[in-house]
């Protein structure tokens, strides 16, 4: 999947603006004051951080590939290369 893919869907875009609304709605309030977010606000909230961690995640795995040194295409699929490798090890955890 590609991270621009995933940045701008619509989901992501509709937890933003939960998440925004909710921190603009509390930025006037003093460090004192109990700020208790909404189970939606709470949710978005989450939600858009978790999301942040993946792309993060995406962005670093491309990044990576991208300056292996060494990295050749094989033509033949009797072994694997960096790239293969680095997939290989990230889907298995998954």
């Amino acid at each position: 999947m590609k991270v621009t893919k995933l940045k701008d869907h619509q989901f992501i875009i509709d937890v933003a603006e939960v998440s925004r609304e909710y921190f603009m709605k509390h930025k006037d309030k003093s460090p004192d004051e109990e700020v208790i977010a909404s189970k939606r606000e709470h949710y978005a909230i989450e939600t858009l951080s978790s999301i942040s961690n993946i792309i993060i995640c995406l962005d670093q795995l491309y990044f990576s590939v991208d300056m292996l040194s060494g990295y050749s295409e094989h033509k033949t699929h009797k072994s694997m290369n960096r790239y293969d490798y680095i997939l290989y090890n990230i889907s298995s955890v998954a």
